[in-house]
């Protein structure tokens, strides 16, 4: 008689870089047992994964476990992992019909017989691991021997973002139109969550001397909420110093920022969703981040200019200091000399 196939929930709705911190956790959930893999999460996550092979079912429940238990219990799943646990997130839940909830160490997980969470023993170790360590550690809680066993053989890059050949058509008519040079380098100085940063100003400097490289081109992605103030400092700025840049303003497909970060030499952000969108992606980068953001939120290849003030405070020497770095980091990165 043949092994019942799992069936296996993952409940999560959060920002891009959360979002994409959890996509070798999923393909570790298909790949080490072999489940059917449904994803409840935000329209964002169902945008990012829409052309991912190893997940089954992913469902847009609006941040809303309570409204949709039906969906949930139809499903008729054996384990749900919650990676961030709330009482308002664990409380629906526990009254659907899923045998066992892998949850985080939280009070009212540890007084549910439906709950499964780190040992009292690994809980130290749980929360000083990353956003990206944490998911993998509860989807080892369904089988931590079969999980021990197989972890290292499986191939995580296997979790890198696929786009459509329309994003990949758009992206590369929009490229065609507008760059001929060799480097396409990404500067992102949008962070609305990230306490740490750069003024416009400041990054419209670091974007003229990246321009200034051999075969350089900087280049800027822009949404509808941030495209006018932008576009002004960008006007401002190049009525003293004019130099050669990309804008790309995006809509809300995640996947055309996706692809044209798969056509760039570097990504240069602040600690936020593009920097580890870039990662997931094997793009090089390089962080601008408070050395406190390490731990949770590192980058695939760790390379970083800190920033020590936060973004109300900083003070232009500051900023003069963090652009010399950065460009000094750029041309190690693409073998320029100094």
């Amino acid at each position: 008689m043949r092994n019942k196939t799992l069936k296996i929930g993952f409940i999560y709705f959060h920002g891009l870089g959360d979002n994409v911190l959890t996509l070798e956790s999923l393909y570790a959930l298909k790949a080490i047992y072999h489940c059917e893999l449904f994803v409840f999460g935000n329209a964002l996550f169902k945008n990012l994964l829409a052309y991912y092979e190893f997940v089954d079912e992913v469902y847009d429940i609006q941040n809303d476990i309570q409204s949709h238990l039906d969906l949930i219990n139809d499903c008729k799943l054996d384990y749900v992992i919650l990676p961030k646990c709330t009482k308002a997130y664990l409380t629906p839940l526990l009254q659907s019909n899923v045998p066992i909830i892998i949850t985080p160490t939280k009070i009212q997980a540890l007084f549910s017989k439906k709950c499964k969470t780190p040992s009292i023993f690994s809980f130290l170790k749980y929360r000083n691991a990353s956003m990206r360590e944490k998911p993998l550690f509860l989807v080892r809680l369904i089988n931590p021997k079969l999980f021990d066993s197989c972890i290292l053989q499986i191939d995580l890059s296997q979790a890198k973002i696929r786009t459509s050949i329309t994003h990949q058509d758009q992206i590369s008519h929009f490229l065609q139109k507008n760059t001929k040079k060799d480097h396409l380098i990404l500067i992102n100085p949008f962070a609305i969550t990230s306490s740490h940063n750069l003024s416009i100003e400041a990054y419209l400097h670091l974007m003229y001397q990246v321009s200034m490289l051999p075969s350089c081109t900087p280049l800027v992605i822009t949404y509808a909420k941030v495209s006018k103030e932008f576009q002004e400092a960008l006007e401002d700025f190049q009525k003293k110093t004019e130099f050669s840049l990309l804008v790309f303003e995006n809509n809300e497909d995640i996947l055309n920022l996706a692809e044209l970060i798969l056509r760039t030499t570097c990504v240069i952000s602040p600690s936020t969703g593009i920097i580890h969108l870039a990662s997931n992606l094997l793009i090089p980068t390089i962080g601008l981040y408070p050395l406190s953001h390490i731990p949770q939120w590192e980058t695939r290849d760790r390379r970083y200019v800190f920033i020590q003030s936060p973004k109300d405070q900083i003070k232009p020497k500051e900023e003069k200091q963090i652009i010399s770095q950065t460009i000094q980091t750029l041309k190690t990165l693409l073998n320029l000399s100094s």
